[in-house]
């Protein structure tokens, strides 16, 4: 079972258990291997003469796998089986970049479902064992610090991909990030087998047994801010090219610099203010960010929506996660978070083939335009879905 939480020097604190600092590792080699890809991906799919609708196509069948499993890796995360699975998710994540230097069409769709179903159990178990070792007074604390893994992966990976695949072409920026997979997997067999839950009851029917309707409101919100994840992550290396400027690897590393600062600044902070307060505060950044990106015409303009679009993110994300658990029962943390990761692959999904095919139509400031409409109705949606009085308050016996 997990142990109480204790002081921050205490040998019991959750977040110095050898399980949460390997599951922590798992999750930053993890998102480094697949955000080595994100940004190289289209890029590498243009120089082959695809068009933005194929590009769209490509980057969705990824979320054609990956959402619909998430459900059952949150039942196995229920059952205890999370390092089994953890370790096993992550090896697909280490195999699929080598089966993007296989030039084929059909191939390729078929290498993304295969990384899709790696990234569901990445995220869904990784989560759920992260939530399982937090304390409830320390909730979005302790699950920011599992997001600054997350992060720092986003904020390094894609620029140092796009670097390499400059200087030395695709193919080693897809070997590294197999390799990283392949890393993930085996710091996921590190785990404590002890440190897994018991089987939970099997009490529910086979519907809710898969989806955590306490953890919806969270999705949801979670749900029309990841419509814009595309547009601010694999479209940019093509919006910079479309405006013929250059140094939009530091598009990457800024952002990613000021989200790891985000998050290790704000550290307690969302605990102390609640969550909708921080939910809120981050949407509002998010929506500046989008605003200035499409009115960018220079380098550092886009840089600096960017940055104020990923700070957004740092601030909102864990208390996201926060209040997914929070609304969700004790031993339905596998079922919550697949339910919540679940809106990151159907908004990112989703948003990737709609935005594609914007592009195509209206051209890239008009799309950039128009993620201000997602953007700015999980904005007015925040206090209506949180409607609870409690959430807009500090949590009892917070830090």
């Amino acid at each position: 079972m997990v142990a109480p939480a204790g002081g921050a020097g205490d040998p019991t604190n959750p977040l110095l258990r050898r399980t949460y600092l390997l599951n922590w590792l798992t999750q930053l080699l993890g998102y480094f291997s697949n955000m080595l890809v994100t940004p190289v991906l289209p890029v590498f799919l243009a120089a082959q003469g695809r068009g933005e609708v194929f590009i769209g196509l490509a980057l969705a069948a990824f979320s054609v796998t990956s959402t619909p499993v998430r459900p059952f890796m949150g039942r196995i995360s229920d059952a205890g089986h999370l390092r089994g699975t953890l370790a096993g998710t992550s090896l697909l994540l280490g195999l699929a970049p080598f089966g993007y230097m296989i030039p084929s069409a059909p191939v390729l769709f078929v290498v993304r479902a295969v990384h899709g179903i790696g990234w569901a159990g990445l995220n869904v178990v990784g989560s759920a064992w992260a939530a399982l070792l937090s304390p409830q007074q320390r909730r979005a604390q302790a699950l920011g610090y599992f997001v600054l893994s997350q992060t720092l992966g986003v904020a390094i990976a894609p620029a140092t991909g796009l670097w390499i695949a400059d200087k030395y072409g695709a193919t080693p920026a897809f070997v590294i990030a197999g390799l990283l997979g392949l890393g993930a997997a085996a710091a996921a067999l590190g785990t404590r087998r002890s440190d897994q839950p018991p089987p939970a009851k099997a009490s529910r029917g086979p519907l809710t047994s898969l989806i955590e309707v306490g953890a919806l409101p969270a999705a949801t919100l979670l749900f029309l801010t990841q419509l814009n994840q595309a547009p601010m992550s694999s479209y940019v290396p093509l919006y910079f090219d479309h405006l013929q400027i250059g140094h939009r690897e530091l598009y990457f590393l800024a952002t990613g610099i000021v989200s790891i600062l985000g998050l290790i600044a704000l550290r307690d902070w969302a605990d102390r203010v609640g969550r909708l307060p921080a939910i809120g505060a981050g949407f509002a950044l998010q929506v500046a960010g989008l605003l200035i990106t499409a009115l960018a015409s220079d380098p550092l303009q886009i840089i600096l929506g960017g940055m104020a679009y990923t700070t957004g993110f740092s601030v909102s994300q864990p208390s996201l996660y926060a209040l997914a658990i929070d609304f969700s029962p004790p031993d339905r943390s596998g079922a919550s978070m697949a339910t919540y990761t679940m809106a990151f692959q159907l908004g990112g999904g989703f948003g990737a083939a709609l935005w594609g095919l914007i592009i195509e139509l209206t051209g890239y400031r008009a799309m950039y335009a128009l993620t201000l409409v997602p953007a700015a109705l999980a904005l007015v949606f925040t206090p209506v879905i949180g409607h609870r009085k409690t959430l807009f308050h500090r949590t009892e016996g917070g830090s």
